[in-house]
């Protein structure tokens, strides 16, 4: 039977969104807007290589926005450590 969504079925589709990620350059500051959710795998691997490919630009002032990310797992966690 096909229908409107109810709302855990609404829910459970957001929570399937993947992580996406913009940047904007601002005083010297790069920064990485992301939104989404930042779990273990695929949107873990694509921050670290975004972020690899701006050091590797010379661009040593990053900062991330998760204002707009909905979710994140204990990857992120090791993400920052790596980083430092």
């Amino acid at each position: 039977m096909q229908g409107k969504m109810s709302q855990s079925e609404d829910a459970f589709r957001e929570a399937d969104m993947k992580m996406t990620a913009s940047t904007r350059l601002v005083g010297g500051v790069t920064i990485v807007d992301l939104s989404g959710r930042i779990v273990a795998g695929d949107g873990s691997a694509a921050l670290r290589d975004l972020t690899r490919n701006l050091i590797s630009e010379g661009k040593k002032k990053i900062l991330l926005n998760l204002r707009k990310v909905d979710y994140i797992d204990s990857s992120l966690r090791g993400y920052t450590s790596c980083c430092r």
